[in-house]
């Protein structure tokens, strides 16, 4: 059997993440039941979830499992230790994935047991039709813009591409210092994975991202 080293997982848009993810999750052939994402109740990680981790080994297939769990670097060192030695016991045909923003706030010994990796961060290129469509959207005294025709047809694979470009353009916002711009972020990554998963029809999709774009920009404070 193999040993697997946890993968530290270093990024700056949670957007490259979920690209790297769905990437190695078909390239290494986890199918969905043999992923097990772990995500903060609040801001870190609790001692709770690391012992559900462990009952989640204890039942794993021989086929073994994809461990994702988020926000290693914003957790104290209790959870940290109590992860450390789950990735001691049996490491063997798991892999975990910690995506982490702050290498200097994971354990050492955790870096020291673990391959580094550093996402690079992409530019997604965003079309003249899609940045006129957000500027149109942002600029508007009404909600007539859910009436543009152009966009009832679109299908999934456009909405998806659709919401890539406005995370794209919204975080050049943020580097300006915009709380809308984040909150605008934040929100069309939920509304991305909501598609994905094929929990949202796509002309909704568009929609609510459309009228989330308007209402953040119009509620926000001006200089």
């Amino acid at each position: 059997m193999q040993y697997m080293l946890p993968i530290l997982l270093i990024y700056q848009s949670a957007l490259d993440v979920e690209g790297f993810l769905k990437n190695y999750q078909g390239k290494n052939n986890f199918s969905d039941t043999q992923v097990f994402h772990v995500k903060p109740i609040k801001t870190e990680l609790t001692l709770d979830q690391v012992r559900q981790v462990k009952k989640e080994l204890i039942l794993s297939s021989s086929r073994g499992r994809l461990f994702i769990i988020e926000a290693l670097d914003k957790s104290g060192a209790e959870p940290q230790n109590a992860l450390l030695k789950t990735f001691e016991e049996k490491s063997l045909d798991n892999q975990f994935i910690l995506p982490v923003q702050n290498l200097d706030a994971v354990l050492p010994t955790i870096q020291s047991r673990s391959m580094v990796v550093r996402l690079q961060r992409k530019i997604i290129p965003i079309r003249p039709t899609t940045t006129k469509l957000i500027q149109d959207t942002i600029n508007a005294l009404s909600t007539n813009f859910l009436a543009n025709t152009s966009l009832d047809a679109i299908n999934r694979e456009e909405v998806e591409l659709f919401l890539t470009e406005i995370i794209s353009y919204f975080q050049a916002e943020m580097q300006n210092g915009s709380l809308a711009a984040a909150r605008i972020c934040k929100k069309t990554l939920k509304l991305r994975q909501l598609l994905t998963s094929n929990n949202i029809i796509p002309s909704l999709t568009v929609d609510n991202t459309l009228l989330l774009i308007h209402s953040s920009i119009t509620k926000a404070p001006r200089p």
